[in-house]
């Protein structure tokens, strides 16, 4: 949730889907929605022919973004509660560490970690039922880990089953988490030293709002957690208690960064505002706290108490209870510290998208997956298309006057 969208720089996401493709440009990222270009009917690769008119142009394609591989097998046609392997290679990619979260569509994922990987905080790899998997570690590790530690479980409902994925790889930071259902980003902050970043609640929205958080070119906030979904995925994945969210009521810190001109604490007493966004979701204290707009609320029993009149902050798993949400005083230092999001409109587009369409059959019950390999041939010719079918409408606009 929040208000301030910043562009992702480099991220590679494979996605296998039954939608068609499109290819286009946004700035200097590559965006891959695909969309099939009939020769017969030039006029549909007008927008496919905007990437190849890019390039032609000069626009830059991040290196390890345009680089990126993926080739390996996706079973189908597995029988109901069989397993099958699915063994993948990426190459191309630049990062020394990455981040894998891999998301199938039924049956459940089972990851065995090699090397130097370790899975994501509140992830079990061996959990077979999960639909999504997250891990972690050198690119090298990794590798081996999606060449030989994928282990898809189909459902147990009768008939065969063929597996769809989307598994989307990032350079890893330590502490960070990826929401394959919001694309949104989640970070821990830590120090180089590799313990948790300890900031007050004043200090963390201090150095937020003043863009000390920063990954791939994106700048974060508090997190500002705007239903269950993301509630859960926060309290979850976030790896501790008492973690600060980007909730308050402290009228300096309101007054400070999100527009507001309370007179004091006792004017803002109780008025309850995400801060990063500037918006107020809630107002009261313990059994008369209220939603505003049918905010998400998830507030522990009691709270927010204002306990002392000094409680102006919120933190999320309150005292270990997953999910809960608490008001402390904005100037202790907790050491789970706090969850720092980044969200991206486009996060979720800025992807090398393989559809069904581009699998090619193959025998043993299993499709052999393309390569995803950046090749300028194909641009080239449909910005040559491009070009014909322009020039062609500039004839028979003439031609009419």
């Amino acid at each position: 949730m929040g208000s301030r969208r910043h562009l992702l720089a480099d991220e590679v996401s494979i996605r296998v889907t039954t939608e068609p493709y499109l290819v286009e440009p946004r700035g200097a990222i590559l965006f891959l929605t695909f969309e099939r270009v009939s020769i017969m009917n030039l006029t549909k690769s007008i927008a496919t022919a905007s990437l190849s008119v890019a390039l032609l142009l000069g626009l830059n394609v991040p290196s390890a973004f345009a680089a990126a591989t993926i080739t390996g097998t996706v079973p189908v046609g597995v029988a109901s509660g069989a397993t099958a392997d699915v063994p993948v290679s990426l190459s191309g990619v630049q990062w020394e560490d990455v981040l894998v979260t891999m998301e199938v569509n039924s049956g459940g994922l089972g990851v065995e970690l090699l090397g130097d990987t370790a899975e994501s905080a509140g992830y079990d790899l061996t959990d077979t039922t999960a639909t999504v998997q997250s891990f972690y570690g050198t690119f090298e590790s990794v590798n081996d880990v999606l060449g030989s530690g994928l282990t898809w479980y189909a459902p147990s409902t009768p008939g065969t089953h063929d597996m769809h994925f989307t598994i989307t790889v990032q350079e890893y930071t330590t502490g960070l988490t990826f929401n394959p259902d919001n694309g949104h980003y989640y970070l821990v902050p830590h120090e180089a030293n590799g313990d948790i970043t300890e900031m007050s609640g004043s200090e963390a929205f201090a150095a937020a709002e003043g863009g000390e958080f920063v990954y791939a070119g994106m700048t974060g906030y508090l997190v500002e957690i705007g239903d269950a979904d993301e509630n859960e995925f926060v309290a979850e994945y976030s790896g501790g208690q008492d973690v600060w969210i980007g909730a308050s009521s402290e009228s300096a810190i309101l007054n400070s960064y999100s527009g507001t001109s309370f007179a004091d604490n006792v004017a803002s007493r109780g008025k309850w505002y995400w801060v990063h966004s500037d918006t107020q979701f809630a107002e009261g204290l313990g059994n008369s706290i209220a939603a505003i707009n049918s905010a998400y609320l998830s507030f522990a029993s009691g709270e927010p108490n204002d306990s002392l009149n000094n409680e102006r902050c919120l933190v999320t798993n309150w005292d270990g209870d997953r999910g809960e949400w608490n008001d402390l005083d904005c100037g202790v230092r907790w050491s789970n510290s706090m969850v720092i999001e980044f969200d991206d409109e486009a996060a979720a587009a800025s992807v090398l998208t393989l559809t069904d369409l581009d699998i090619e059959a193959a025998p043993a019950a299993s499709s052999k997956l393309a390569a995803t390999g950046f090749d300028l041939s194909t641009p080239l010719a449909l910005a040559f298309a491009a070009l014909a079918v322009g020039f062609i409408a500039m004839q028979r606009t003439r031609k009419t006057r």
